[in-house]
């Protein structure tokens, strides 16, 4: 299958020559060729900018946004929640009756010993 048409990004030099950033694929001879300035290359944004932008454009409309201190608490108390979660699973797992105290613990209560 002969290639007619190839794509390669190049640069321009100041005296007019192109510098292709590959070898072209297609065979010797006369070609037309069209150059089109590509997009700059700029600092590229990180997830901080995102969110930097996105509390800029939710302030004008009432979103004040949350503090980092709450934002830990809240995280903190979902940790410790998962961490008794996992506690009381661990709990029917041991000992691999589903018991009284098992099914208190599961329900919220103080009991952890199981079997």
């Amino acid at each position: 299958m002969n290639v007619i048409e190839e794509t390669i990004e190049a640069t321009l030099d100041s005296n007019g020559q192109l510098r292709l950033s590959q070898q072209p694929q297609l065979p010797p001879g006369p070609v037309r060729v069209t150059i089109r300035v590509a997009a700059a290359v700029g600092p590229q944004r990180g997830l901080a900018d995102v969110i930097r932008e996105n509390a800029a454009d939710q302030r004008p409309r009432g979103f004040p946004g949350r503090l980092a201190v709450d934002l830990r608490a809240e995280d903190d108390a979902r940790l410790a929640e998962d961490a008794e979660r996992d506690r009381d699973r661990e709990c029917f797992t041991t000992s691999g009756i589903y018991n009284d105290r098992c099914r208190d613990s599961l329900n919220g209560g103080e009991t952890r010993e199981c079997g």
